[in-house]
């Protein structure tokens, strides 16, 4: 984050796992929810099908401290709906009056900010993927993952994200169609990667 790297977050199932992660037996997995009822893209995850699925919490630090405890919570959930992913994060913060969020147009370098980011593998190759970035204003950026650390800034692709800042901290929301992601059908599972 904008804030010294409060928070990185790895799963060992990203495309550059970190050398302890990489280690272990087996990944951390997450299960996709499926919506249920109508959903709105407000940066408000209050919808009752956010309740229902699993959530990743177990998060570590890349920076400063490489495999260390987050210095503050963040808990993200899935879900799926016919016509794409939703994702969501709860940013909690102890001093959300020091969220820095100065960006507001699409693709700008959110590095100075706080924000948060998935990269999808939905080839599973941890090679190639998907990533998409938002901060505490809703500001997006996007790239495509080609061979690794490669990545193209230039594509946009079509998805939406909303951010809201509150008493606790802040909270995300994006929706990715499927149209707009490469994907087997064979129900294997995504890889993916989750950061703040």
């Amino acid at each position: 984050s904008g804030r010294g790297g409060a928070v990185s977050i790895l799963l060992a199932q990203a495309l550059s796992p970190t050398p302890a992660l990489a280690q272990s037996s087996a990944p951390p997995s997450v299960r996709a929810g499926r919506v249920a009822g109508p959903m709105r893209l407000d940066g408000v995850p209050d919808e009752p099908a956010w309740l229902t699925v699993d959530s990743i919490t177990e998060l570590r630090q890349r920076e400063p401290t490489e495999g260390g405890q987050p210095s503050q919570r963040t808990v993200v959930r899935l879900l799926a709906g016919d016509d794409g992913l939703w994702v969501a994060f709860w940013c909690y913060d102890t001093e959300p009056g020091r969220i820095i969020h100065a960006q507001l147009r699409r693709d700008a370098d959110l590095d100075g900010d706080d924000w948060v980011g998935i990269v999808l593998d939905p080839q599973r190759d941890r090679r190639t993927g998907f990533a998409f970035q938002v901060n505490a204003n809703g500001a997006m950026a996007d790239a495509e993952v080609m061979g690794g650390e490669d990545a193209n800034g230039d594509w946009d692709g079509v998805w939406d994200a909303r951010a809201r800042i509150n008493s606790d901290g802040w909270t995300a929301e994006l929706y990715i169609p499927w149209q707009t992601l490469r994907y087997r059908r064979d129900g294997e599972g995504w890889g993916l990667n989750v950061a703040r």
